[in-house]
């Protein structure tokens, strides 16, 4: 059984990349080699991330790219050993907790971001918390819908070297038919998520933060986080307002955004019922 784990659920695209870059410089929480595992999703059948011939590749194209840049031997060595385990089977509990290194982890908290986790059931959650783990924290930052659903939208494009990715503001039907696709959408439904983490896990467990508060206050959002684990103060080297894995700067055209508001409509609902929400966000068109 897994002592501590310290888990981030998504939303994507809204600042989980800033908050992992930050929470690895604090030295009492440990994250694997990969800031990704998906192993929560894969395990309990939401998705196939973790099938054989997808993790030969990623170990493949990881390897190639960590000795490109001539890591230092004994990292070298790690990361050998490390991906090794990685391509290993069967994919369980016993896989999961020797790729988050727990033997060498102590006292700290393992770590592990992965947006896939708003797949999960209230009956996954109730059996993370009752069967596998002692210990566990969960945090999930919600964005402006239509704000994250645009950056989502770019990044997608880049990630996937669309030809549009230069220029995302030009083909309303390629917007709407990726918007329209269940794995994106899926990503949008805060409501959701929101609804089975509550009813899985129990109120200390589970942390709802925005992506608006870490923009302003991004200290004070880096100390809520470390109060709500239960960890002292940390000391973060980089600076706290620069942001990571930006986004290409294009505006999001006022047609598409009236789009967007009418796809969220009954999403803005849900949320205000359950109490949620930014006083920032826009959700008119």
């Amino acid at each position: 059984m897994i002592e501590k784990l310290f888990l981030s659920v998504g939303a994507m695209k809204a600042g989980t990349t800033w908050l992992y870059d930050k929470l690895k410089q604090h030295p009492d929480i440990h994250f694997s080699p990969q800031k990704e595992v998906h192993f929560l999703s894969h395990y309990y059948g939401h998705t196939n991330s973790l099938l054989p011939v997808k993790r030969q590749r990623r170990a493949r194209i990881a390897m190639q790219a960590i000795r490109a840049k001539k890591e230092d031997q004994n990292d070298l060595l790690r990361l050998r050993r490390w991906y090794a385990n990685y391509k290993s089977q069967p994919v369980d509990y016993v896989w999961f907790e020797c790729l988050m290194e727990a033997d060498k982890a102590g006292a700290k908290y393992l770590a592990d971001f992965s947006n896939l986790n708003c797949f999960l059931t209230p009956k996954d959650w109730a059996d993370i918390r009752q069967n596998h783990v002692r210990h566990l924290r969960v945090v999930y930052i919600m964005r402006d819908p239509v704000e994250r659903t645009w950056s989502h939208f770019k990044y997608h494009l880049r990630f996937s070297k669309h030809p549009a990715a230069k220029q995302p503001d030009q083909d309303f039907t390629l917007f709407k038919d990726t918007v329209g696709k269940d794995w994106f959408w899926r990503n949008a439904c805060y409501a959701e998520t929101v609804s089975a983490l509550t009813s899985g896990l129990a109120s200390d467990q589970l942390k709802i933060a925005y992506f608006e508060d870490m923009i302003s206050e991004p200290e004070q959002f880096l100390r809520e986080i470390e109060a709500f684990i239960g960890l002292p103060q940390g000391q973060y080297n980089s600076d706290l307002r620069t942001p990571r894995n930006r986004s290409i700067a294009t505006v999001l055209p006022q047609p598409w955004r009236s789009y967007l508001n009418e796809l969220f409509e009954h999403e803005f609902r849900r949320l205000a019922i359950a109490g949620l929400g930014h006083e920032t966000w826009i959700t008119s068109p």
